[in-house]
């Protein structure tokens, strides 16, 4: 715990596993405060996090019983080729699906 929360000082979504840490702990109202910390400061991409409140306000027998990483490393790119060397840069001829 003592890491995770040195690691939410530089990066917020660490709150995600100390909120899982607390459930695994059985301490449910301690995991909602860590992952409203982080939804109430941006409700669209931490938009998971507020699943994740709903789901215990509802089961609160349903904690978390292990840490789930989630690796954020992993997305997938949309490369928007030109039609042509000749194109202007608005101009769009393809695209291109990548996973990283």
């Amino acid at each position: 715990m003592k890491l995770l929360v040195q690691a939410s000082a530089l990066n917020k979504d660490y709150k995600w596993y100390i909120g899982n840490l607390y459930e695994i702990k059985g301490e449910k109202e301690k995991a909602i405060l860590e992952y409203d910390y982080v939804y109430q400061r941006d409700n669209i991409v931490y938009a998971h996090y507020n699943q994740r409140i709903q789901e215990l306000k509802m089961n609160p027998s349903q904690l978390m019983t292990e840490l789930h990483f989630k690796d954020r490393r992993k997305r997938t790119l949309i490369l928007l080729k030109g039609i042509d060397n000749e194109a202007s840069a608005t101009q769009i001829g393809r695209f291109e699906i990548k996973n990283q």
